[in-house]
């Protein structure tokens, strides 16, 4: 393919070269339909005139085309970093008043002795997650009847200095499952 533009890119360099009319063995390549005398040519456009057109379609292609350029020029607009549990998977938000209240933040290694939350309208059986830096899930407590978890032997392991953990409570609203915001721990 590279070869033959190369052999035939000498014609399209030349000004005055048009298309080419004749072939190799001297047929004439030029097609009726593809050149039309004069007067073919002004027999169509007084028949494209002589049609009526409505004028509808091109008003609605310009009304497309402007909400088009509208949406291709809106500003984009960062993620939301909302993290509630999905509507989609039939749970509700967590609300306000389900929220982490301690460990928050940098805290010390012997400071970390119990997890707290507030449970507005959530009501118990909690569940308590434990997750590591990457987001994966490293401890799980089931059946919590009140809205605190003391630190017991095998989390008081997970919960090594230098460390970055988050960790969430899972509760139950109005019959549907919601899930606390992230509450992220740098353990000194």
């Amino acid at each position: 393919m590279s070869k033959w533009a190369i052999w035939t890119a000498h014609r399209y360099l030349e000004r005055d070269s048009g298309a080419r009319r004749t072939g190799r063995d001297g047929r004439l390549l030029a097609r009726p339909w593809r050149d039309p005398a004069p007067e073919v040519r002004s027999a169509a456009a007084s028949a494209r005139a002589a049609r009526a057109q409505p004028r509808w379609p091109r008003l609605v292609g310009f009304a497309l085309v402007g909400v088009a350029c509208m949406f291709a020029l809106e500003p984009v607009r960062s993620a939301v970093a909302d993290r509630r549990a999905s509507g989609a998977l039939g749970t509700a938000p967590a609300g306000a008043g389900f929220a982490a209240e301690a460990p928050v933040g940098a805290v010390a290694a012997a400071a970390l002795t119990e997890f707290r939350w507030r449970a507005a309208d959530v009501a118990p059986p909690f569940t308590f997650v434990l997750l590591d830096g990457a987001y994966a899930e490293i401890a799980r407590r089931d059946g919590i009847g009140a809205a605190r978890l003391p630190v017991d032997a095998g989390l008081a392991a997970l919960l090594t200095p230098g460390q970055l953990r988050h960790w969430h409570v899972l509760g139950d609203r109005a019959g549907k499952p919601v899930a606390s915001p992230l509450a992220r721990v740098e353990i000194r």
